[in-house]
């Protein structure tokens, strides 16, 4: 009979760095997904709080709000602050947009990822866009 010593060494080397790249891999989109979904929900929050804002209509038209992209702008680096994504507020300013005929504010922006482990090839940027509905706007 054959010795058969050493076959579980063998076994362990090869199932081994297989078992612990899934489980990384596992731990570092968890990471992307989880920071992408707290970003999504503050730069909505930040988009809703925008849509609600009314234009100044001594100073602008009706299809334009600068106080409404200066209020999501602002919502929008304090929640992101709040999760530990520091972002410079021209980065996170939202454009008025028509959309079917109706004025929306819109965040389309690339925001960086850091990466948890560094060992499994993810996105390196966030690339999100969200719209929302303005409430006060007209004539887009």
């Amino acid at each position: 009979m054959p010795a058969r010593r050493g076959g579980a060494a063998i076994e362990f080397a090869i199932v081994l760095p297989l078992f612990t790249t899934f489980v990384y891999a596992i731990l570092e989109y968890g990471w992307f997904f989880w920071r992408q979904s707290l970003i999504i929900i503050a730069l909505n929050q930040a988009l809703r709080a925008g849509s609600f804002e009314a234009p100044d209509t001594e100073t602008e038209e009706s299809s334009e709000c600068g106080a409404c992209q200066t209020v999501a702008a602002a919502a929008a680096v304090a929640s992101l602050e709040r999760i530990g994504l520091a972002v410079d507020p021209d980065e996170v300013t939202p454009a008025i947009e028509a959309i079917d005929s109706t004025c929306a504010l819109v965040f389309q922006t690339s925001l960086p990822h850091t990466s948890l482990i560094g060992l499994v090839p993810v996105p390196s940027a966030y690339d999100i866009r969200l719209v929302a509905y303005a409430q006060n706007l007209i004539g887009c």
